[in-house]
């Protein structure tokens, strides 16, 4: 009943981490640049999705620390979270 506790709680905080993640590198930069011949580009600079990668993953190899099926089903919830807000 710990471990199964424990991998609910890893999935939640990974899932809010993540939703976190987002909400600070890529939701307030909603608007497309357009340049000098009229083309847009955007939203996003590459530096934010760099952020977003490099967060995530820092956040899913602390999630990995947790052993078993549950464990595994908690850290999916992740890439699952940033995609559904996304």
């Amino acid at each position: 009943m710990k471990r199964l506790a424990l991998a609910v709680l890893v999935g939640v905080s990974l899932a809010v981490l993540t939703t976190a993640t987002y909400l600070v590198f890529l939701a307030w930069d909603q608007h497309k640049d357009v340049d000098a011949l009229g083309h847009a580009t955007g939203p996003y600079q590459a530096w934010q999705i760099v952020g977003v990668v490099l967060a995530t993953r820092r956040q899913l190899n602390c999630g990995g620390q947790c052993r078993g099926s549950a464990a595994a089903a908690a850290r999916s919830a992740a890439p699952r979270a940033v995609s559904r807000v996304w």
